[in-house]
């Protein structure tokens, strides 16, 4: 299975983890938050699917282009943090998860 890609970004005072695969997401009070609130939006998505005996994800569009846009003007890993900002160990995603962070210009 290929990775998902997931955008986290800032709007305002919250965070927003955005697949771009899929439309799927979810906002946060800080990185940590968005990503786990994502993952509950990601599963109950799969769940519901087979509560409908549907094919899981089958229905789900992927995200619009801006997203792609702003995942691939992103930098990647550690190298798009600031020094002062430290994504807690507690809060990394699971390994079929391509993380990006946008911090806006």
């Amino acid at each position: 299975m290929k990775p998902l890609r997931v955008l986290l970004f800032q709007r305002g005072e919250l965070w927003v983890a955005q697949c771009l695969e899929y439309d799927i997401a979810a906002q946060g009070k800080n990185p940590n938050d968005a990503a786990y609130q994502w993952e509950r939006a990601f599963v109950g998505q799969i769940v519901a699917g087979f509560q409908h005996d549907l094919k899981p994800m089958a229905n789900v569009l992927p995200a619009p282009p801006e997203y792609e846009e702003m995942f691939n003007e992103a930098r990647f890993g550690n190298h798009a943090r600031p020094k002062s900002w430290e994504l807690p160990p507690s809060c990394q995603l699971p390994p079929l998860l391509e993380q990006r962070v946008h911090f806006p210009a």
